[in-house]
């Protein structure tokens, strides 16, 4: 038995491979090949206990995003109050919830889903008490306006309604300081899911963040 030395690099470093065992392991001479247990070794993620915490901060969650995608899904911007309190966009503007009534859907001019047998129409009225006039967004394409039913939040299908030239009905091109208006969001659902409604709101999703009414349902008339 021997052992061989075999020097590479320009530099004259020594890698030495060892092709046979330099010891007294008498198997090594008739001819079979001995295994040697390897293991990988571990990447950074394995090598390092990431934390999910730490993905509130921007350079960690940008050097482990899919990490941070898939332990801490990022939350909504989303604001919030019970239904029976107005929102607040901030600069003075405000809206609420100034009714929500129920009626069956059969017979009305909307295709509602098979088992939606309910609609459910809210009237939201906004106010500028601010120092700066207010516009709606153009076309009022980015005015919001979602219900959800039960527990789980499942979409309630909504009827956009829009005047002849286009608009949303109801809503001006602007509201200058101390004036409003009021528009109504129509929605179908089944008429067994009344009891647990969340009403999502947004005058001007361009600029605002959308608002969150909880427990719609205590307003039914």
């Amino acid at each position: 038995m021997k052992c061989e030395v075999v020097s590479v690099g320009s530099l004259g470093l020594a890698l030495v491979l060892s092709l046979s065992a330099c010891g007294g392991d008498s198997s090594a001479d008739d001819g079979s090949t001995a295994a040697t247990p390897t293991s990988a070794a571990p990447t950074t993620e394995e090598a390092v206990t990431l934390d999910p915490a730490d993905c509130e901060d921007d350079a960690f969650r940008e050097a482990h995003l899919e990490f941070c995608l898939n332990e801490v899904p990022v939350a909504a911007e989303t604001m919030g109050g019970p239904a029976t309190e107005p929102a607040t966009f901030g600069n003075g503007l405000t809206a609420r919830i100034v009714s929500v009534t129920t009626e069956p859907s059969a017979g009305s001019d909307y295709w509602v889903d098979p088992g939606d047998d309910a609609l459910v129409s809210i009237t939201t009225e906004i106010v500028n008490d601010g120092p700066q006039p207010f516009r709606f967004s153009v076309g009022d394409a980015f005015v919001y306006e979602y219900l959800y039913y039960g527990v789980n939040f499942y979409e309630a299908q909504s009827w956009r309604v829009f005047d002849d030239q286009g608009g949303r009905e109801g809503l001006p091109v602007q509201l200058v300081p101390g004036t409003s208006a009021t528009t109504v969001s129509r929605f179908s659902l089944p008429s067994s899911e009344l009891g647990d409604l969340t009403f999502v709101f947004n005058p001007n999703g361009e600029i605002l963040t959308e608002w969150t009414f909880y427990d719609v349902e205590e307003l039914l008339q």
